[in-house]
């Protein structure tokens, strides 16, 4: 388990010390060993765009809202080095609104705390090997929010139009054409 992630970097953001230490003790158990710290999440973003890690941790921080953000900022951001980062969300137990509201911001996944060491591997591991899908809709972008992707909804309140669902490799592609097209629209209204 350890050789797996030897090379892996991750963004650990907790409120405390304590909190930062017990990840990273978890991480390096399983041979992560750059692991870098961020202690406010109104700073991360910066600490993000510097250090561009291939996975964020983020634990429950006292303005759940300034967690939204970050994750809508990393996701919708010309400034985000890699908007597909897969971003944990690390809570106890968190309420169904939560849950919902935290992947409508585009949250990759799930770490209910207490955490094991197993389910923080699974976790990273899924991340990592099976990123997904992510969906290009009118008001969001990040991960493919629906788990059972089977059969589709067809009642009265389905989209209009359908979200563009793309691999990983493709996103990337729509993002760089997205945000130069809006740096250009950007440009133009400043004239």
């Amino acid at each position: 388990m350890a050789h797996k992630f030897k090379n892996t970097s991750v963004l650990v953001i907790e409120t405390t010390e304590a909190a930062f230490n017990l990840a990273r003790n978890v991480l390096a158990s399983f041979g992560i060993t750059k692991v870098f710290q961020s202690l406010d999440i109104d700073e991360s973003f910066d600490t993000y765009r510097s250090l561009s890690p291939e996975v964020i941790l983020v634990g429950a921080m006292d303005d759940f809202n300034a967690v939204l953000a970050f994750t809508k900022r990393i996701r919708l951001d010309r400034d985000s080095p890699d908007p597909l980062v897969p971003v944990i969300l690390m809570m106890g137990a968190p309420s169904r609104g939560q849950v919902f509201t935290a992947r409508d911001a585009g949250v990759s996944e799930f770490l209910i705390k207490p955490y094991t060491s197993r389910s923080m591997f699974l976790k990273i591991e899924g991340v990592i090997e099976s990123p997904g899908t992510f969906v290009k809709a009118e008001e969001y972008f990040g991960p493919d929010r629906r788990r059972n992707k089977e059969g589709g909804f067809a009642g009265e309140n389905r989209r209009t139009t359908a979200p563009l669902i793309v691999d990983a490799k493709e996103a990337r592609v729509l993002l760089k054409a997205h945000f130069q097209s809006k740096n250009s629209t950007d440009d133009k209204e400043k004239e």
